[in-house]
């Protein structure tokens, strides 16, 4: 799994549309460990709402991803609360 997480990893990226960049977090799904959810935390900013909610599922479908410090480091807490109001108040 680890060559195809990098394959995927290459597609969470701005110049990716919404729905492959979703499709390559629902595939990173499948690695264990926290590598995958520190990346998917380095790339937090440039998620869409729609990638979030797929980030967001990838990284509580681990244990081992369930790293607090690194969740408040990316200010998850906020975007969280966006997402479950439905709204991005972000510039």
């Amino acid at each position: 799994m680890e060559g195809r997480a990098d394959d995927y990893q290459a597609l969470i990226v701005p110049r990716e549309p919404e729905a492959v960049q979703t499709a390559a977090l629902r595939a990173l799904a499948a690695a264990r460990g926290p590598a995958v959810g520190r990346f998917v935390l380095s790339v937090w900013p440039t998620l869409t709402p729609g990638a979030r909610t797929a980030a967001v599922d990838l990284l509580l479908a681990d244990p081992a991803r369930h790293l607090a410090t690194d969740l408040r480091s990316a200010r998850l807490d906020r975007d969280l609360a966006t997402l479950q109001r439905g709204t991005d108040t972000r510039p």
